[in-house]
């Protein structure tokens, strides 16, 4: 892609979403490190004065507690961590809003869990909370809330996260800021032969597993995850850039078109944007069992699934929730929206909606997940 390709990508980009990571922040010796995060500060008031609103995803709650309680290695139990994250993201966001308020920007801190992105009511609760604060004139800065969310802990990243979010306050281009200056061709720290790659039309398989192998493309710096998170964003309509965060101007060198990092821009025909959430959404264990005839049915000729399909449920999950679509095997097929409870649902399993009035004592819903709502094994 030639410079004015790029440019002309990047002229489109109105709402931008910045994730930085914990190495750009942090220093063994000194702790927090302020240097990089106030030069990006910079960068953000210049862009907002420009008329571009800017998101970002911040890493370090753990590292920054570990700082401030003087331990001498990470917590290894999950209370721990917890409870070291608790002190820590007092500390991250009380040198964040220092360094923002020099440059005149107010910060606004928002945790999220995993729970959080799964339920579509929460869901588009924390849209509405963040895109409030964006016209407000407020940079929200979002991170996992580690204090209650266990599963997040083990990730380690927020890479998964920075994605969602993306798609969350519907951003135009997700800007991965990282220790090394995008993808290349084996690791730059031991290959001097190592070549940055400057565009990635396609996330590929093999590209993922390229880049976790040792001595092809690079495995360190959580590189797999970022690539996840960049096929995540691209096929939700976003751009995606990796970047060296450490490097002056690099979000105004970005957003003027120029060759920085690697790109990966987003497919012409992506998702449509209410669907964009769901695919990468994980249930907790909530299931429906699907009858094959009508899984059959939905796939041949693109119909709702009712009640009547039902054969089986399991966990639990209210109306408006994402939920697993098993076959009688346990496989899983789709992901959807379903319209019913995990308690209704059991109550209206196999019954024909004749029926189910008399048994939840009010009218049903017609459908139990709208095709519009259903994605498929193929898209996550």
């Amino acid at each position: 892609m030639v410079r004015h390709e790029r440019k002309a990508l990047m002229e489109g980009v109105g709402r931008l979403v910045v994730k930085v990571g914990t190495s750009l922040s942090w220093d063994a010796v000194k702790g927090i490190d302020p240097r990089n995060l106030e030069a990006l500060a910079g960068e953000i008031a210049v862009l907002r004065k420009r008329g571009l609103e800017v998101v970002m995803v911040a890493s370090g709650a753990v590292g920054a507690g570990m700082y401030r309680l003087k331990l001498p290695k990470r917590p290894a139990s999950i209370k721990e961590k917890q409870a070291t994250a608790a002190v820590g993201q007092v500390y991250l966001m009380e040198l964040v809003t220092t360094v923002f308020r020099r440059h005149g920007l107010d910060a606004g801190q928002v945790l999220l869990s995993r729970q959080d992105l799964e339920s579509g009511p929460r869901y588009f609760n924390a849209r509405n909370t963040l895109d409030t604060l964006v016209k407000m004139g407020v940079v929200p800065v979002i991170n996992e809330n580690d204090t209650v969310a266990v599963d997040e802990l083990k990730f380690g990243d927020n890479d998964r996260l920075a994605a969602l979010a993306c798609n969350l306050v519907k951003g135009d281009l997700l800007v991965i800021l990282t220790d090394v200056d995008g993808l290349h061709t084996g690791d730059p720290r031991k290959d001097p032969k190592a070549r940055r790659v400057p565009l990635v039309p396609k996330i590929t398989q093999a590209l993922e597993a390229a880049a976790g192998g040792e001595g092809s493309l690079v495995g360190t710096g959580g590189m797999v995850t970022k690539l996840l998170a960049a096929r995540m964003a691209t096929l939700n309509g976003e751009h995606v850039v990796i970047a060296r965060g450490s490097k002056r101007g690099v979000l105004t060198a970005i957003l003027a078109g120029k060759d920085e990092g690697t790109l990966f821009p987003a497919p012409l025909m992506p998702r449509e944007r209410r669907m964009r959430w769901m695919p990468f959404s994980e249930p907790n264990q909530s299931e429906l069992g699907i009858r094959p005839a009508a899984i059959s049915r939905v796939r041949r000729r693109h119909t709702p699934l009712v009640p009547a399909d039902i054969a089986a449920v399991h966990g639990r999950f209210n109306a408006g929730d994402v939920v697993r679509l098993v076959d009688p095997k346990g496989r899983t097929w789709a992901k959807g929206i379903c319209r019913y409870s995990s308690s209704d649902c059991a109550k209206v399993k196999g019954r024909e909606l004749w029926q189910i009035e008399k048994t939840l004592g009010r009218l049903p819903n017609e459908e139990l997940v709208s095709f519009e709502d259903i994605a498929f094994k193929r898209e996550f």
